[in-house]
Parts: C-alpha cells; sequence; structure tokens
C-alpha cells in the first residue's frame, strides 16, 4: 500500500515540523522571560514602591507600553539621567507620554 505510507510520511514530517516550531517558540519565550526577568529586577533598584507597583498594573493591561517603560527607564538610568529612585508622579508622566493612543472627544452639537 504505497498511499498508505505515503500518507503516513508526510504525517511524520508534519509532527515533525510542528514539533520544531514548538520548540522554537519555548525557545524564543524562554528568552523574553529572562529579559523580561532581568529588567524587573534593576526596575527594583531604580523605581520607589508605589511606581514599581504602578508599572506591574500597567503590565497586566498593557504589556507592551509596561516593556516600553521599563525600558525607558533602565536606558536613562544608564545615561546617568536619573540620580535617584524614581516617583510615581514621575513614573505617570512618563507613561503618558510613551502612550501613543491619541485621546478622542466627541463633541455634540
Amino acid at each position: 500500500m504505497p498511499e498508505t505510507d505515503e500518507l503516513e510520511a508526510l504525517k511524520q514530517k508534519k509532527l515533525a515540523e510542528l514539533r520544531a516550531q514548538a520548540e522554537q517558540r519555548q525557545a524564543v519565550e524562554q528568552r523574553q522571560t529572562e529579559a523580561e526577568s532581568k529588567l524587573e529586577s534593576v526596575a527594583k533598584a531604580l523605581l520607589e514602591e508605589p511606581a514599581r507597583t504602578r508599572l506591574f498594573n500597567v503590565k497586566l493591561v498593557n504589556k507592551e507600553l509596561y516593556l516600553k517603560a521599563l525600558q525607558t527607564v533602565v536606558v536613562l538610568a544608564q545615561q546617568g539621567r536619573i540620580r535617584e529612585k524614581v516617583s510615581e508622579q514621575d513614573l505617570k508622566s512618563l507613561l503618558m507620554q510613551l502612550n501613543d493612543k491619541k485621546e478622542i472627544k466627541i463633541k455634540r452639537k
């Protein structure tokens, strides 16, 4: 039954491709998790407790904004532009600057 053998070979090939993709995805996720944990440990040193709490709340809602803010704080610290721990108010203003969303205002006539 050559058709069955071909079908089985195709199944095995597809299964191997799916396993390779899953391994790649897992490796990427692991690297992202490691990088994020490094950033979080740096954040503990750079942010006051209320600012850190706010940033982690942002993480729950908008992970992209969280990562941008965290990376910005780290870069500013590396450049020497941050001399003391970042307060919650400073973090709020940073988040507002980084947030690309335009505020929509509706006027009714």
